[in-house]
C-alpha cells in the first residue's frame, strides 16, 4: 500500500516514498511519513485528511483519539477493538491484503496478544 493522502482544503495528493520522507500538502493541513515501511499520517484536523489507495480511490479514515484509558481497557473494550481492526484490515483494497507484512506488523500483534492476556 502506498503511503498517499489528499488534503480537502487545497486538493492536494502527498505521497511519502522512504522511511525518512515527510512531505506536507500546499496548505500544511496535513502530512505523510515513513514511505511504505511506517505509513505516519498527521493533520490539523483529520477532518481534511483523506488516505488515498492504489488505485486513486478516497479512502475514509478513522480518528482514534489517544488517551489515559488505553493502557485501563477492560477485555471487552480491547476485543471491541480488535474486531473494528479486522474489519478495517478486511476492507483494504487486494494489493494491500497481498502485500508481505512487516516486522511491524509482527510487533503490533505481539503487542496486541501481550495486551489481551
Amino acid at each position: 500500500m502506498k503511503n498517499r493522502a489528499k488534503c480537502k482544503l487545497c486538493n492536494t495528493i502527498i505521497e511519502s516514498l522512504t522511511r525518512e520522507d515527510l512531505v506536507s500538502c500546499k496548505c500544511g493541513e496535513i502530512s505523510v511519513a515513513g514511505g511504505k515501511d511506517e505509513l505516519k499520517c498527521y493533520a490539523n484536523d483529520f477532518s481534511n485528511f483523506m488516505r488515498i489507495g492504489e488505485n486513486e480511490e478516497e479512502i475514509a479514515v478513522t480518528v482514534v483519539e489517544r488517551d489515559e484509558r488505553t493502557n485501563n481497557l477492560t477485555r471487552e473494550e480491547k476485543i471491541e477493538m480488535v474486531s473494528h481492526m479486522i474489519d478495517y484490515y478486511s476492507n483494504l483494497p487486494q494489493s494491500a491484503l497481498l502485500s508481505a507484512p512487516t516486522q511491524y506488523d509482527l510487533k503490533a500483534i505481539y503487542l496486541l496478544i501481550k495486551n489481551l492476556i
